[in-house]
């Protein structure tokens, strides 16, 4: 062979193994999965909402029902590993979500209801999950914006725009995860930290932002768990037992109340710890902060 006809031959064979190089990636991608393309609503509904879930627990040698929200150990799908991703990251969010969501659940069933074997009332949760997914939009909506942060596009109907807030507002919720129970004798207040819902209860539910609430939530439960929150909370408790209150006097429990909320709004701690899980999620959160 010529070296003219053996140089024509290398490039087609260069050319040729390019090519099938290519369509190897091609195929590739398109099996594994690694951009999924045209996602829907349907589809991302379905994959989060079966996380949402009750199972059993033993505790102090009893037998409850407890909501959680899973992970998927069927990890062969791109899109449940997408999902346990997205759970990973946003699991006390999302797990506030569900809490709410079994408690508007519990307080519809009857006491026949509950007393029914363990697989009718999981089935009958399952049952209203799906018929009571208004709840969770939220939630669905992000997991949505954060697939696509991710870069696989989506197909979904979602708000055109993101609610603003202020930090003054966030803030004023925030401090809320930080609950005076009761007033103990002596003025010790008895505070309970980030429980999932009670520092909201005095407020009518048209006032209630359930997403900021789990966003707060989480990132102040992240923050004690880092040791980066906490110290606001132990200045409320001092001043507070200067005050000279009484379990007798009602109004003492809202006066501590007040003034607890009042320092954690001051509390730079706590506005930088905020700013920054704000930071890191902004790009998938479903609202976004206004810088003044």
């Amino acid at each position: 062979m010529s070296r003219m006809h053996l140089g024509t031959y290398k490039n087609k064979k260069k050319k040729t193994s390019t090519l099938f190089g290519t369509l190897f990636t091609l195929l590739l991608l398109l099996f594994t999965g690694s951009t999924l393309w045209g996602l829907d609503t349907a589809e991302i509904e379905t994959e989060l909402l079966k996380r949402f879930r009750l199972e059993p627990m033993e505790y102090k040698g009893r037998r409850y029902l407890n909501v959680k929200v899973v992970k998927d150990d069927v990890t062969e799908k791109p899109l449940a590993r997408l999902c346990n991703e997205f759970i990973d990251e946003n699991q006390l969010l999302a797990g506030y979500f569900a809490q709410r969501l079994f408690d508007r659940h519990f307080d519809n069933q009857s006491e026949t209801d509950k007393e029914k074997p363990e697989a009718e009332r999981i089935n009958a949760f399952d049952a209203f999950v799906q018929t009571n997914k208004q709840t969770l939009e939220p939630v669905l909506w992000m997991f949505g914006l954060f697939l696509e942060s991710k870069g696989h596009p989506i197909n979904m109907e979602r708000q055109p725009v993101k609610p603003s807030y202020t930090w003054v507002q966030i803030k004023e919720i925030a401090v809320r995860n930080v609950h005076i129970k009761e007033i103990l004798p002596g003025g010790k207040p008895r505070v309970k930290v980030c429980v999932a819902g009670e520092g909201f209860l005095d407020l009518p539910r048209p006032q209630r932002n359930l997403l900021l609430e789990a966003f707060t939530f989480q990132a102040m439960m992240d923050g004690l768990q880092e040791e980066t929150f906490g110290t606001g909370v132990y200045e409320c408790m001092a001043v507070i037992e200067k005050l000279n209150l009484s379990p007798q006097r009602g109004d003492d429990l809202r006066k501590a109340r007040e003034v607890s909320r009042e320092i954690l709004l001051k509390d730079n701690q706590l506005e930088t710890l905020l700013q920054d899980v704000y930071n890191k999620k902004k790009v998938y959160l479903p609202f976004e902060i206004k810088k003044k």
